[in-house]
């Protein structure tokens, strides 16, 4: 918030685990689309993978690579494309959990170290649009009195695909919004913009989105005003 670190204390233990399992159940709701959570799996390892060869984490770049390859392996039989002919495999819960759960391991992990880390608030933006559309869905129950974990059709990929999308378009658009939202938060951070000026910004950028997809109909009727 521009007054220096917030020391949390014990604090701390509570907020990484509400983090970790929000950041855990935010990857497993997008797996709802062939190759979603494992595209932007890759996309976020490959982000971490990056900070991990920056910071001479010779240890963590050694692990993450190794993850992107297995999440590369299992793309070319879970991802929409002509070639993989009827080999398909697909990742279920278990799968997008221990993703999820990866995830939150290395943004604690290249966030918090001695020496030269990751600011925290890069993390948020590699991670953006999963949280982004975990914050809107949550409100989103919440407004209409129902269970934040009940499922739906109303995330953002669900909401895409109602408006014309194809599968692999929708893919395309959300793996790229994640990618650019990850390189704004990483080239904040390389150009020396202070922490809460990118947390304003990503903050901001939040409530964009949910002010666009919080409501489903309202963005299913511009979308229709739109083709009109």
């Amino acid at each position: 918030f521009g007054r220096g670190p917030v020391e949390l204390a014990n604090w701390a233990i509570p907020l990484t685990v509400f983090a970790t399992v929000a950041v855990i159940n935010g990857i497993n709701m997008f797996d709802g689309l062939d190759g979603l959570a494992g595209g932007l799996v890759a996309v976020m390892l490959a982000y971490f993978a990056g900070f991990s060869w920056w910071l001479v984490d010779v240890n963590a770049l050694k692990l993450l690579v190794v993850l992107l390859g297995a999440v590369a392996g299992f793309l070319l039989f879970n991802a929409p494309h002509p070639w993989h002919g009827r080999r398909r495999t697909f990742m279920g819960d278990t799968g997008s959990l221990v993703l999820g759960f990866v995830i939150a391991w290395f943004s604690i992990e290249l966030t918090q170290r001695p020496g030269e880390a990751v600011p925290p608030v890069v993390m948020l933006w590699v991670v953006g649009i999963v949280l982004f559309d975990l914050f809107t869905v949550t409100v989103r129950r919440m407004i209409r009195r129902r269970d934040p974990a009940a499922p739906d059709r109303a995330h953002i990929h669900h909401l895409l695909l109602r408006r014309g999308y194809t599968v692999p378009q929708t893919l395309a658009i959300l793996l790229v919004i994640n990618a650019l939202l990850g390189a704004a938060g990483t080239i904040g951070w390389a150009i020396g913009l202070p922490d809460h000026v990118l947390f304003a910004a990503f903050v901001l950028l939040g409530l964009l989105y949910a002010a666009v997809f919080l409501f489903p109909a309202r963005f299913m009727r511009m979308g229709r005003r739109r083709a009109g």
